[in-house]
Order: structure tokens, then sequence, then C-alpha cells
């Protein structure tokens, strides 16, 4: 049960649709940094030139529980937390990359922890050009679209919200928005 919770909010968050433009500014972010499932590397060098930072993955940083379950869940998994103080605070973006015997699963997550409600599904949905399936538990809601047809090697898009004081958010260590997408690519040669 933990395990498909830690699962689950791991990959609460999206990519992008060329042409939309949202008006969430999480929703501009992600689409700036998560577009395209790729190498770890070459997303994170590309936060870096847009100007994200490396965060701090000491014990109480934000997202540092998560990513440590995350570690310990998924064997030989890269992980990475960077940050961006924008006009109302600021976001955190988690990249990661793991090798499965066929491909390489990639995923790309903004997070916003100074969120105060739940995420408008329309802000996504209205790029995607379709509706996603919900689902609401333990104080956390998610919205995904899976295999959305306009992105190739995009698994699934997923937003999400873990409210204050929650279950899941006594779990995963933190509460707020999340949007991020699951991708595949071929494995390296």
């Amino acid at each position: 049960m933990r395990l498909t919770l830690i699962a689950v909010v791991l990959f609460l968050g999206c990519t992008a649709v060329a042409g939309a433009q949202p008006q969430d500014g999480r929703v501009r972010a992600f689409q700036e940094i998560c577009s395209t499932p790729g190498a770890l590397h070459r997303i994170e060098e590309a936060a870096l030139g847009l100007g994200w930072a490396v965060a701090g993955a000491e014990e109480g940083a934000p997202l540092a529980r998560l990513t440590r379950m995350t570690a310990q869940t998924i064997p030989g998994v890269e992980l990475r937390v960077l940050q961006r103080e924008v006009e109302n605070g600021g976001y955190f973006l988690l990249l990661s990359e793991a090798r499965m015997p066929q491909f390489m699963m990639y995923t790309c997550s903004i997070y916003d922890l100074e969120a105060t409600e739940a995420p408008d599904p329309n802000s996504v949905a209205s790029w995607l050009g379709s509706d996603p399936v919900h689902q609401e538990g333990g104080g956390s809601s998610r919205y995904d679209w899976m295999q959305p047809t306009s992105l190739p090697r995009v698994f699934s898009i997923k937003l999400g919200w873990v409210a204050p004081g929650s279950d899941v958010a006594e779990i995963v260590g933190y509460s707020g928005y999340s949007l991020g997408m699951e991708g595949v690519g071929p494995l390296p040669h």
C-alpha cells in the first residue's frame, strides 16, 4: 500500500503541446522544461540555462523525503531537484531517469509547495485536448492523461494536489501542487 502511494505521488505531476499558451505559470514552466522526455542531464542543463538552480538535498529540504523514498523504491534511479524563484514564491523541479530492461524511463515534474488550493484540470486539459481520469483519496487528488496522442514517448501526464495536513502529506513530506510527466526513450548505445 505504501509503495503504491509513493509511486502515485512521485508521478503526480505533464508535458507540452506546441501552440497552446496556458495562463497558469506552473503549466508554462512545465512546458518550458518538461516538453519532451529525454536524458536527465540534457533536461537539467536546459533548466539551469533558463534560471533554475540546484536545490538542497539535505534532510528537511523540500522534496527530500520524496526523493529518498523514490531512491529506495526504484533501483538505480538518478534524481535531481532544482528550484526557481517566481513572482509569488518558488517552484521545484524533480527530474528522474531510470534504466529499465527494454527502455529508459524519464520523469519531469514541477512542484509548487506554496499552493493553497487544488489545481484546475482545465489548465492542462485545454492544451492536451482531452479530459483526464480523476482520483481522490487520503487528502490528495490526481488527474491523469494516459498516452496523450499529441505527445510521442509520453506515457502519462499527471496533475496533482496534496492537501496540507493530509495522510498523503504526512507520508511524502510535502503538500501542494504538482504537474509531471512520465516518458520513455531508447536505451543508450
